[in-house]
């Protein structure tokens, strides 16, 4: 699908993705790891977008909890290994097709993006795009909807303090974003974009803290439910 234009019926119409033109895409069952690079002119972006969970073998790869201490230039970090190896499985070709279009658009963004799991794997993509080609920092931006936590304090503090724009977009009482849970030593990055369901506005979560007790966090646990996980504006419903 080089080169191609992508062909997704209605969210393909849309004003923001119409033009969009797919480089490189992988289907990775085990582990689970599914996403394309593009690049559209129109917005003068390039895409790299992960996709969330659908089948029950990525739902095996999310809850395996286990840390890996990564990466090395880090001190302390650790993220989820299940997250790790659905980035590994892809990052070559991720690479190399970056590579080849930062250097025939070098003025074009780089958006990384995912949802659910993808939004994990997209964050540890983020991370490593960062370490291994620093000159790409200025032109970096993430974006995540129902991602559920990735690494340790060690991982969230260092992605969070890179000062690249990183919106981690969250659904009124979605649960994923509450597992794998504090006390398990996971911890989120900033910042954190609450769609609370009172009003149609987004409450911007900052603060000197990675995560804000005042957001998605100040919920009960019975008032999580995976029903909000499938219902983000623009998103075709998937786990």
């Amino acid at each position: 699908v080089s080169g191609k234009r992508w062909t997704c019926l209605v969210n393909c119409w849309s004003p923001d993705t119409l033009g969009t033109e797919v480089d490189y895409h992988w289907d990775v069952t085990l582990p689970a790891s599914y996403g394309y690079v593009a690049h559209r002119s129109q917005s003068k972006e390039i895409i790299v977008s992960f996709r969330g969970s659908t089948i029950l073998m990525d739902w095996i790869q999310d809850f395996s909890f286990l840390p890996v201490s990564w990466p090395k230039s880090i001190e302390g970090s650790k993220v989820h290994n299940g997250f790790l190896f659905g980035y590994t499985a892809a990052a070559d070709g991720i690479k190399k097709t970056l590579k080849e279009l930062t250097a025939k658009y070098p003025d074009y963004k780089i958006v990384v993006t995912g949802h659910s799991l993808g939004g994990a794997i997209a964050a540890v993509a983020t991370a490593d795009l960062l370490i291994s080609f620093p000159e790409w920092k200025s032109k970096m931006e993430l974006y995540t909807y129902g991602e559920p936590r990735v690494g340790n304090p060690a991982f969230a503090h260092w992605l969070s303090s890179q000062n690249i724009p990183i919106f981690r977009v969250v659904n009124r009482g979605d649960m994923v974003p509450q597992v794998p849970t504090r006390w398990m030593n996971f911890e989120h990055h900033t910042q954190e974009v609450w769609y609370s369901g009172r009003s149609k506005d987004a409450q911007f979560c900052g603060g000197e803290s990675l995560e804000n007790d005042q957001c998605q966090n100040s919920l009960l646990p019975i008032q999580l439910s995976i029903i909000n996980h499938l219902q983000y504006p623009g998103l075709s419903p998937s786990l």
